[in-house]
């Protein structure tokens, strides 16, 4: 059974109440920076110094610190959908082999929904022409660790930000579990928004794909997984999912 708000504390309605208020709290606040970065991105790039003190600081020192403040309010890691399968040894072998096998059919998934947007949408006026990949170093071992530390940051931190914290705002009903579905993905959608109206479309729906896989798996670390390989291969090679499934078609 997943944990709600209710575990580990929680003797009143209102002391539940006010822990959801803390949890969207958090959300509003670790969401703030990735809404504000389309906007200071393309300027700090010009200083390596400046875009990667505001990188640490927006994707390691900022959650840190929220993610500890949870802690200290009793979210545990099993909240949060990060425990492995029990017994490990029996649970890990198949768990690991569905993940892997759900990653290039996660991969298809985002480069078909992102050539039938860019069908649909002539003008991609929002895209505001900023690239990470263009912010390491073009080769070699630190274009490899560069990528990785993209990847796992983004991996780690945008899926506990916008798929388990907003999980804990909802039951388990069907509805609550469609509006979680919903409105996590627009969430998730909307910290894309400098990529382009091509780019909200596609990480809606691959957002969708990515809070149905937690509901699913109540486990965190699939997607965790998928995202991780997911960016590390556009962010390494400087991927266009879509240009690849264009070229293929």
């Amino acid at each position: 059974m997943r944990h709600s708000l209710r575990h580990p504390y929680g003797e009143t309605r209102n002391a539940e109440d006010e822990r959801r208020s803390f949890v969207a709290l958090a959300i509003f606040a670790l969401s703030v920076p990735s809404l504000a970065n389309g906007f200071y991105n393309p300027v700090l790039a010009q200083s390596a110094v400046l875009y990667w003190t505001a990188e640490f600081f927006t994707w390691i020192a900022w959650p840190t610190v929220w993610f500890l403040v949870l802690y200290r309010r009793g979210l545990t890691l099993a909240d949060l959908g990060l425990t492995l399968p029990s017994p490990i040894y029996r649970g890990l072998l198949p768990f690991m082999g569905v993940t892997l096998l759900l990653f290039p059919l996660s991969f298809v998934f985002y480069g078909v929904i992102g050539f039938v947007a860019q069908i649909m949408i002539s003008d991609n006026w929002l895209d505001q022409g900023f690239r990470y990949p263009s912010q390491i170093p073009a080769d070699g071992t630190w274009r490899v660790i560069g990528a990785i530390y993209l990847a796992a940051t983004a991996g780690v931190v945008e899926e506990i930000v916008f798929r388990a914290l907003p999980r804990l705002l909802a039951d388990n009903s069907w509805i609550s579990s469609f509006f979680y579905v919903l409105s996590s993905s627009v969430l998730f959608a909307c910290v894309h928004w400098e990529n382009g109206q091509i780019a909200l479309v596609e990480t809606f729906f691959w957002g969708m794909s990515m809070a149905g896989l937690f509901l699913a798996t109540r486990s965190l670390w699939p997607g965790i997984i998928i995202h991780f390989l997911t960016d590390f291969v556009i962010f390494y090679y400087d991927f266009s999912v879509l240009g690849w499934l264009m070229k293929a078609l």
